[in-house]
């Protein structure tokens, strides 16, 4: 398990910042371009997921200590949650494609947002970490959100 010390203030902080914004900023925002209601359990669930996934071990990957359980959570799957709010609250085509466009498009959103967080922390002297991980980190994004979007593709399906 990892402790506060080895990951730094800079991750605990942003373990709780990030959430705090999903849970109470993001409907507010929302609100100024809809009235539809949401599901505010997925930003729930989002920002929980998110929190939890900072704490967890991670395999290691061709030999080097990575963040992919991190990320496939708190990336991918929280990438997919968020979405699946989004689409809810502003609506969205029923085409597949289209959907499966823009959960991808907000996951690398996000996820470029994460690395390049990463690279400003670590080129200000706030954090000490290794920049190398970046393929594996935006993969495995991808990944859990492509999971999320495979559950929810045969949810509706089986919903019809």
């Amino acid at each position: 398990m990892v402790t506060v010390q080895e990951l730094g203030f800079i991750f605990v902080f942003t373990s709780l910042f990030v959430p705090a914004l999903t849970i109470f900023v993001l409907p507010k925002l929302v609100n100024k371009y809809t009235s539809r209601k949401g599901n505010l359990w997925l930003l729930v669930a989002a920002g929980a997921l998110f929190f939890i996934s900072n704490y967890l071990p991670s395999p290691y990957i061709e030999g080097r200590d990575t963040s992919a359980v991190t990320h496939f959570i708190g990336g991918g799957i929280y990438s997919a949650l968020v979405w699946l709010y989004l689409k809810e609250r502003l609506g969205h085509p029923k085409s597949w494609f289209v959907e499966l466009a823009s959960l991808l498009a907000l996951t690398s959103l996000l996820g470029t947002a994460n690395e390049l967080f990463e690279l400003f922390i670590v080129k200000a002297n706030l954090y000490d970490m290794p920049l190398d991980d970046t393929n594996w980190d935006l993969l495995m994004n991808t990944l859990g959100a492509l999971l999320v979007f495979g559950i929810y593709k045969t949810y509706d399906y089986k919903r019809k």
